[in-house]
């Protein structure tokens, strides 16, 4: 039984290619998260700005 290959080299190597993988989806999801909390945060003040000029225009 000749091995080439030690077991630990192979799962580094498996390791190194699912990082890349996890490292990839987890930069998509931030990615993700910060556009729909942008898109939140431009319906809050757009709200804000809507009930700004309804004062503005009763004064």
């Amino acid at each position: 039984m000749g091995k080439c290959h030690s077991p630990s080299a192979i799962y580094y190597t498996i390791t190194i290619n699912y990082m890349k993988y996890i490292i990839i989806t987890l930069i998509l999801i931030l990615i993700t998260l910060s556009i729909s909390k942008t898109k939140k945060d431009t319906k809050v003040l757009e709200k804000e700005v809507h009930e700004l000029k309804k004062k503005a225009n009763q004064d």
